[in-house]
């Protein structure tokens, strides 16, 4: 923002992210209190809540937080955690797994008696 811009007060910010989340729109909000989209989108992205749990919730903005800080103690990129965490399953493993299960499943039911010739 330039030094010339106009400064929202947090309260502001949090009530009309609150209006967001009743159901109004960002092109209606942005009209009603003369903000831009863009900078509407970054204050519900800062401001909403993320539900962490059952019962416990915290900003998003915390929770970016968190995820920087296990990213530092554990020692790699935040690209490696965002990876690991949003993988899709190739259908190799896919196959892989289900194949894993059925042996599985008939070594059981032979009393694991059967070895890797018989299954």
């Amino acid at each position: 923002m330039s030094k010339n811009g106009i400064r929202y007060s947090e309260e502001l910010k949090q009530q009309i992210v609150d209006f967001y989340q009743a159901g109004s729109s960002v092109t209606y909000l942005s009209r009603e209190y003369g903000v831009t989209n863009v900078t509407l989108d970054k204050w519900i992205k800062e401001l909403s809540n993320a539900k962490v749990s059952d019962t416990e919730t915290m900003s998003v903005k915390e929770y970016e937080k968190i995820k920087k800080r296990i990213c530092k103690v554990l020692k790699f990129p935040r690209s490696t955690y965002y990876k690991t965490f949003l993988r899709v399953p190739s259908n190799r493993k896919k196959k892989a797994s289900t194949l894993k299960s059925e042996i599985y499943e008939i070594w059981k039911e032979s009393k694991r008696r059967y070895g890797a010739p018989k299954i």
